[in-house]
C-alpha cells in the first residue's frame, strides 16, 4: 500500500472512531434524559428495581451497559431490559436503541 493509501485509510479509521464516539455520547445523554423523565413521571410509584437502573443510568450514563450491570450485580441484557421497562412503565417512547451505551 502506498503512503497516500495508508494516510487515507488512517484518516478513515480516525473519522469512523470519532463518529462512533459522538454517537455514544449522544446516546448516553439521551438515555440519561429518558431515565430522569421516567423517574420523575413515576415518582414514588416506581418499582425499586426499575428505580435502581434509572438512577445508575443517570449517574453513570457514560458507562457501557455491562459496567452498569456489574455495578448492580446484573447481566447486561437484564439492565437493558429493566431500562426499557422503566421507560414503558412511565409511558415514554424510546427514540433509539438502548444498546449503544
Amino acid at each position: 500500500m502506498s503512503e497516500a493509501g495508508k494516510e487515507t485509510a488512517g484518516s478513515s479509521v480516525a473519522a469512523l472512531e470519532a463518529a462512533n464516539e459522538r454517537r455514544t455520547l449522544e446516546a448516553a445523554g439521551r438515555n440519561r434524559k429518558l431515565a430522569a423523565a421516567a423517574l420523575m413521571r413515576l415518582g414514588g410509584d416506581c418499582p425499586p428495581q426499575l428505580e435502581e437502573v434509572g438512577t445508575e443510568v443517570i449517574l453513570h450514563s457514560h458507562y457501557p451497559w455491562s459496567e452498569i450491570g456489574r455495578r448492580l450485580g446484573l447481566p447486561r441484557h437484564q439492565v437493558i431490559s429493566r431500562f426499557r421497562r422503566l421507560l414503558a412503565t412511565a409511558g415514554i417512547q424510546e427514540r433509539a436503541s438502548g444498546e449503544e451505551t
